[in-house]
């Protein structure tokens, strides 16, 4: 693993530009948990009908879906308006995960936020995992 000692972006340089170069910096299949809470908190402020939404929701799938135990580890200690934004994607990172572990996983948080009603999105999500 190649890790770069000092990465100097300029104050404008931002986005989802910003997100590649961590993903490349890390070179790793680690979860970089810090960079799944900065853009949850950049989803959570856009408008649901902004385009912009995909490309949050594709690079919390990419992130999420590298490695399914640090997935599930990082899922159990979120909070429920973490959930409440990630659920958005379920189904997409079951597609990628295909892991009965990560359905349970999705299982659990249903009953530790039952008023999230995410009975829905993981019906979906296992629907994608068998297709």
């Amino acid at each position: 693993m190649a890790y770069l000692h000092k990465v100097e972006t300029p104050y404008y340089f931002s986005g989802w530009k910003t997100w590649i170069i961590k993903i490349m910096i890390r070179g790793n299949n680690m979860l970089d948990t810090s960079l799944v809470k900065s853009l949850i908190i950049e989803r959570s402020k856009l408008h649901m009908n902004d385009p912009k939404v995909y490309e949050y929701w594709g690079k919390l799938t990419e992130l999420l879906s590298r490695n399914v135990e640090d997935t599930i580890n990082y899922l159990n200690h979120c909070s429920e308006e973490e959930i409440y934004w990630l659920s958005e994607i379920f189904e997409d990172i079951s597609a990628k995960v295909n892991c009965q572990k990560y359905i349970e996983c999705l299982k659990k948080l249903d009953k530790k936020y039952s008023n999230l009603n995410l009975s829905m999105d993981i019906k979906v999500a296992e629907e994608w995992m068998e297709g």
